[in-house]
């Protein structure tokens, strides 16, 4: 399996967090066992040939996905596997610009697998017709900047607020009380659960808790002897039956258990500030 990222320009930087081309050969090519952890970024596929299968914790399965597909908001691990040979495209949004893609309220969307067909964007859809088409990742790219600069054009900027909100998330590790942010921000519990809900698809609470667990298991892979009881404490678990409980809602098994293995998850890691 090859991964490539590449970097947006540095305009768009505040809207995409980053591209991607994945090329996989076979089914055995793909090292992982298939999870892909939520991340807070929506994702956005092209597929040049081949089909994925996914699956989200019982909550949805999408077998033969080609094409064009968004993954919206989750808040649980993905299970991935490639049906046969495969490339695709994958463009990362950071979750405040997820409305230059999504018309609707993201929360329609959240754990969810949608066909780009199937949205309720146009443009979107006449987008991936395009990308479908192109000949080379350079030109890919620049069909989607151009899109998003023309789709900037169109509406006002996103929402400075819901930026802020995010990147405190972020930058508190998803361990910052929901009352604490709307404070800081100066807006109330109300108004900053719907705008989450609307713009990028889960509700605060549950956007900390994926930044949160998404954190935490990052923190483990660069520091592999870290006691699980150091790893609960600095992420503001001060309940160890807490912990586990969060983390096997999360992950579907224990921290024990998943940390003993070394090929868990793919590991992708994009920090929001830019």
């Amino acid at each position: 399996m090859e991964i490539c990222h590449i970097k947006p320009s540095k305009y768009l930087s505040n809207y995409i967090a980053g591209y991607a081309t994945v090329t996989i050969n076979n089914r055995t090519d793909f090292p992982f066992n298939g999870s892909a952890l939520p991340d807070g970024f929506v994702e956005i596929y092209f597929s040049k040939y081949g089909s994925l299968s996914l699956k989200s914790s019982g909550q949805y399965e999408s077998n033969n996905l080609h094409t064009g597909f968004l993954i919206g908001q989750s808040n649980k691990k993905i299970q991935m596997l490639p049906n046969e040979a495969l490339e695709f495209f994958q463009v990362k949004v950071f979750p405040w610009a997820t409305k230059y893609f999504i018309y609707d309220s993201a929360n329609i969307y959240s754990n969810k697998v949608t066909l780009i067909s199937d949205l309720n964007n146009k443009n979107l859809s006449n987008l991936e017709q395009r990308m479908l088409n192109c000949n080379s990742t350079k030109e890919r790219i620049n069909i989607i900047e151009s899109y998003l600069v023309e789709s900037i054009k169109q509406k006002k900027d996103y929402s400075k607020r819901l930026y802020l909100a995010c990147d405190f998330i972020f930058r508190t590790k998803g361990t910052m009380q929901i009352k604490t942010l709307a404070d800081k921000l100066s807006i109330s519990t109300q108004y900053l659960e719907r705008i989450f809900k609307e713009h990028v698809g889960l509700s605060p609470k549950q956007f900390s808790s994926v930044i949160r667990m998404r954190s935490l298991v990052h923190v483990q892979k660069k520091q592999p002897h870290i006691s699980l009881t150091q790893l609960a404490l600095q992420f503001n678990y001060f309940d160890q039956s807490h912990f586990i409980h969060d983390f096997n809602s999360f992950m579907e098994e224990t921290p024990a258990s998943f940390f003993k293995k070394d090929d868990n998850f793919i590991l992708e890691y994009f920090p929001f500030t830019t």
